[in-house]
């Protein structure tokens, strides 16, 4: 039987949104535009953690009971004024509603594989951003290269 840690996505999606929501904090509105919707999210609470742990290791993680439906919800706040509401379950980040941006509608209801390709598919500004924090990481290493020569 495979180890269930609490880390598992299907276990417990709200830690998995509060880190992909503060790893792309660079290209997205801070807090109260982005944040996960916990009124939204189950599993929260420890005991109905367990539970879920128990009925998958019961099934072997293959198959969940009928009304245990792990996912997690987070609003996400574009740096354009667009207002993403976003599930994350089983299968991926899924894009459940888009406010304030007609030009990426057609994008409803897409399934992406991490929160990062959702952002760089739907928002120009947040690839940008992400741009610049990659340049900032590597500031100052090209000299270091240059002073070693």
């Amino acid at each position: 039987m495979s180890d269930l840690s609490s880390q598992n996505i299907l276990l417990n999606p709200l830690s998995e949104i509060v880190q992909a929501l503060q790893t792309n904090s660079f290209g997205i509105l801070p807090e109260p535009h982005s944040q996960p919707l916990v009124d939204q999210t189950f599993p929260i609470a420890k005991e109905d953690m367990e539970k879920v742990k128990q009925v998958m290791s019961q099934t072997q993680g293959h198959r969940l009971v009928e009304n245990q439906n792990i996912i997690g919800k987070c609003k996400v706040g574009l740096l354009d004024k667009t207002v993403l509401v976003i599930r994350l379950d089983q299968s991926g980040w899924n894009l459940e509603s888009i406010e304030n941006n007609e030009k990426i509608q057609d994008k409803l209801g897409n399934t992406y594989e991490s929160l990062e390709t959702l952002l760089i598919d739907v928002s120009p500004e947040y690839v940008e951003a992400m741009n610049k924090e990659i340049w900032k990481r590597f500031e100052g290493h090209a000299q270091l290269a240059e002073s070693e020569e």
